[in-house]
């Protein structure tokens, strides 16, 4: 599976998470599972997911299709695409979002941080002096309840996560981004 930067692509299987499956199960009246609208991004082993309630805006997350909490227990090929899937996805998350840089993030362990027992990355948009000191995204994203000043946002205890229908609109505008993204030359 060729994720390199000059080849950016959006592999949706019909029998997974397709934008053409989920508006074929709308007609159908068929239910469209709520996690599969926050999935923009699919390779072979791992799936990008819009943030339930980001640290900035395009925070996203990658994670592996293969339930399992610690990084250490992916294989080598899981950890591959994993890793070769974030960079796509950064890439393609910077365009979107006209952030020249970003964050990876891998919190791996209770102790570490993580607050959800299933491997995921996460990608973090940056801009010129979006937060006061550089490093403040990590206490950021290791505390989750507070946001930069700059950005004007109310501590996590006071943030409203985003409904399924907010995500599933998120989800759908960065499939067709990275749809065009996918198509563009190199």
């Amino acid at each position: 599976v060729d994720h390199g930067p000059s080849s950016p692509r959006l592999a949706f299987t019909r029998r997974r998470c397709d934008p053409g499956c989920i508006i074929r199960r709308a007609r159908q009246k068929r239910p469209v599972r709520p996690i599969l609208l926050q999935v923009f991004w699919e390779s072979e082993h791992s799936l990008g997911l819009v943030n339930l309630k980001p640290i900035v805006p395009g925070h996203v997350l990658i994670i592996s299709k293969r339930v399992t909490p610690r990084i250490g227990e992916l294989s080598e090929v899981e950890m591959q695409d994993l890793f070769l899937s974030a960079r796509t996805v950064a890439a393609g998350i910077g365009k979107v979002f006209e952030s020249p840089s970003f964050n990876l993030a891998v919190q791996d362990g209770a102790e570490a941080g993580q607050t959800v027992p299933h491997v995921h990355v996460h990608i973090i948009p940056r801009k010129a002096q979006d937060f006061e000191r550089n490093d403040e995204v990590y206490e950021k994203l290791d505390e989750f309840d507070a946001r930069p000043p700059r950005l004007k946002v109310p501590a996590d205890s006071e943030r409203v996560a985003r409904s399924e229908e907010e995500m599933a609109e998120e989800g759908a505008r960065l499939r067709a981004a990275f749809v065009a993204i996918r198509d563009q030359p190199a």
